[in-house]
């Protein structure tokens, strides 16, 4: 009788267990979607390479379920493609961590509404090692977030546009957090070329590069308003414009970022604050960070504020243009300000001689120089020496170099 009832026991506990299903696309369902539709929590979509694509507003939508949609190929085989008259991917129904998004090309998708490629509202997926490039939204070209957390890591956002937020735009109390992304190439008319967070979007942005992005008004790498506090870890922010307004490399009004050990460099406003403009009681906590080469049209080339209390730490400041920093600032301690960067030049050993100038490095190889290094004076350094006769390189002259003359004879292009 023992051994009846437990097998009687045995069977009950098999009989309410559910086991995680493998759901292969196309082998098993022709689209992802059909593939959502069939699976349960837990379960994961193995996705073949080729084109996907979708009916309707949306290529696919996740419909609340806690699982894994993984691209077997990686984003170069595997394309999610809205055909210019949808969004990608559509998470709506309270998704959390365990709804996972991996390894796609996210392209092409267009709407009207939020979310070119991937919008969030309301939900908190896992979006990991994606590329989504070229789609289009009135809001979040790239990623759009409404109250919602989702993980982005390792995901290439580029050459999407918007009226806000071009790559991504976060808005009304969403928690983001953005770690190891390439944001790149995007473009919006109002704020947020690369990022904009508004209305208490508290971003987590760490170890991305910020690069190339564009807008029509204000913080073209990076945009903060209406108290959206970001955190800016470890990144570059660089060569992002705003083409009208202010704000190149990052803006924030009545919001406080805090900004560590990142290179903000290359930007440029048509207004104010190349590298970051900070208006409207905002206080940035800036710390370790390298503000340089950046560009502003009317004042703050480094940083512009404007009714703000911006407060720096360890943090060198230089080489800006119109101005470092135009208005009034904390001094934490250990920062340099300064108008000419240190270590701007360095030694440089010209042409085939021994001549030593100051030069920046592409300057001196552009001159066929040979560069010894920033901050190095010439003084310290050795040029290198070589023979005028030595066409070839070869560390000897030689009838070789003769026969490399004569074949060349001629004027030069």
């Amino acid at each position: 009788m023992r051994y009846i009832c437990t097998s009687i026991v045995a069977t009950l506990v098999l009989a309410g267990t559910n086991f995680a299903a493998t759901i292969n696309v196309p082998g098993d369902h022709a689209t992802i979607q059909a593939a959502i539709d069939a699976a349960s929590d837990g379960d994961e979509i193995l996705v073949a390479p080729g084109t996907y694509t979708g009916t309707g507003n949306e290529t696919a939508n996740t419909l609340g379920k806690s699982i894994t949609i993984r691209a077997i190929g990686g984003p170069d085989e595997t394309i999610i493609n809205g055909q210019g008259v949808r969004n990608g991917i559509t998470c709506n129904k309270g998704e959390g961590a365990d709804t996972i998004i991996d390894g796609f090309t996210i392209t092409s998708c267009v709407t009207s509404g939020r979310g070119g490629g991937i919008s969030c509202d309301q939900s908190s997926p896992t979006i990991t090692n994606c590329r989504i490039s070229g789609n289009t939204s009135t809001n979040g070209g790239g990623i759009y977030c409404d109250e919602s957390s989702p993980t982005i890591t390792g995901c290439t956002i580029s050459d999407n546009s918007s009226i806000r937020g071009g790559g991504i735009d976060c808005q009304l109390n969403s928690n983001p957090t953005i770690t190891d992304c390439m944001i790149l190439n995007n473009a919006s008319t109002a704020n947020g070329g690369g990022i904009g967070g508004d209305f208490f979007c508290n971003l987590s942005i760490i170890g991305c590069t910020i690069s190339g992005n564009t807008t029509g008004a204000d913080g073209a790498g990076i945009s903060c308003t209406n108290s959206s506090n970001a955190t800016i870890t470890d990144c570059t922010i660089s060569g992002n414009t705003s083409i009208a307004q202010s704000g190149g490399g990052i803006y924030c009004d009545e919001s406080s970022p805090t900004i560590t050990n990142c290179t903000i460099s290359g930007n440029q406003a048509s207004q104010r604050g190349g590298g970051i403009h900070c208006r409207d009681k905002s206080s940035p906590m800036i710390t370790d960070c390298t503000i340089t080469s950046n560009v502003a049209i009317n004042a703050g080339g480094g940083i512009h504020i404007e009714d703000a209390f911006p407060t720096l730490t360890n943090t060198h400041v230089c080489g800006n243009v119109s101005d470092q920093i135009y208005g009034v600032w904390n001094d934490n301690g250990g920062n340099e300000i300064n108008e000419v960067c240190p270590n701007s030049v360095g030694a440089c050993c010209t042409g085939n001689q021994s001549w030593c100038v100051d030069a920046s490095e592409d300057n001196c190889k552009y001159f066929g120089g040979v560069f010894m290094g920033y901050g190095v004076q010439c003084a310290d350094v050795s040029c290198p020496t070589s023979c005028l006769g030595d066409v070839t390189g070869d560390g000897e002259v030689s009838t070789n170099d003769i026969l490399t003359v004569i074949a060349n004879w001629g004027p030069c292009p």
